[in-house]
């Protein structure tokens, strides 16, 4: 792992700012927050990481909504597929992903 992506910033320092390159966000897990502002920041982070041979970690606080809801949101861009496809995908290797209903329908 090269980057990390903290979509915990509110509660989750980071924790070893010598050892990867963060983007950290400061989002509430609520139904009423927009990712919308954070999307293609992140996926811009993302996506340069991949193109210079890194590897990104995406986490939040339990890996259930805010961190899957960016993973998901790379899927469809990147792999350009619905939130459907996206979602099965990222449930497919993170079983417990349930993102809030808020950013689902942000998607």
């Amino acid at each position: 792992i090269t980057h990390v992506v903290n979509c915990a910033g509110i509660t989750t320092p980071d924790f070893f700012p010598e050892h990867f390159v963060y983007r950290t966000l400061f989002i509430n897990d609520e139904p009423s927050a927009s990712i919308i502002p954070h999307v293609y920041d992140v996926l811009e982070f993302m996506e340069g990481c991949r193109q210079a041979g890194g590897k990104v970690l995406v986490h939040c606080t339990q890996g259930v909504s805010r961190s899957c809801s960016f993973c998901i949101a790379y899927a469809m861009l990147h792999d350009k597929v619905s939130y459907e496809e996206a979602y099965g995908e990222v449930k497919a290797h993170r079983g417990i992903c349930n993102p809030n209903a808020g950013f689902s329908s942000q998607l």
